[in-house]
């Protein structure tokens, strides 16, 4: 997991603690398929890693058997419920993997980039509240050298959070 991912996974350790009663699924459609839910929400609304004063959503969700998502994407300063996409937000990175070492990236920083298509349906008034919508990502495949992932290049992952 790259050093970002690692940030973001411990910027949502923090974020997510306060998120209690809602439910998180996430389909993966790809090289790995499944679904993946659990209880207790898994979107936040927290103070962005990559611009100070600014928000972000925080998705972070894990599975028993090691299936997990990590992602944030930079709201800006007032987030609104409506519609963006990985065109509109400045910083973005999302990072899965599926019990293997095989990782699914996307990301500002990331090549290639990916994209994502975001819906939110509730936004908290305060950092740390739990936001409610879709996020439908597509990721690339990484994996060290001789690591076999499958046959494609890209992981889809549809979350209702």
């Amino acid at each position: 997991m790259s050093r970002r991912a690692w940030m973001i996974a411990a910027a949502l350790g923090a974020a997510l603690a306060g998120c209690q009663g809602d439910t998180c699924r996430a389909t993966y459609l790809g090289n790995y398929t499944g679904e993946v839910s659990a209880a207790g929400g898994c979107g936040t609304i927290a103070a962005a890693t990559s611009a100070p004063g600014d928000l972000s959503l925080f998705v972070s969700l894990a599975s028993k058997e090691g299936v997990t998502l990590a992602a944030e994407l930079d709201l800006g300063s007032s987030p609104t419920p409506g519609a963006l996409t990985s065109a509109s937000v400045m910083s973005w990175q999302a990072v899965a993997s599926a019990n293997s070492d095989c990782e699914y990236s996307a990301g500002d920083q990331s090549v290639p980039n990916g994209n994502f298509m975001l819906t939110l349906t509730e936004v908290p008034s305060t950092a740390g509240g739990a936001a409610h919508g879709t996020l439908q990502l597509q990721q690339w495949v990484q994996a060290p050298p001789g690591t076999d992932c499958g046959p494609g290049d890209v992981e889809q992952v549809n979350v209702d959070f």
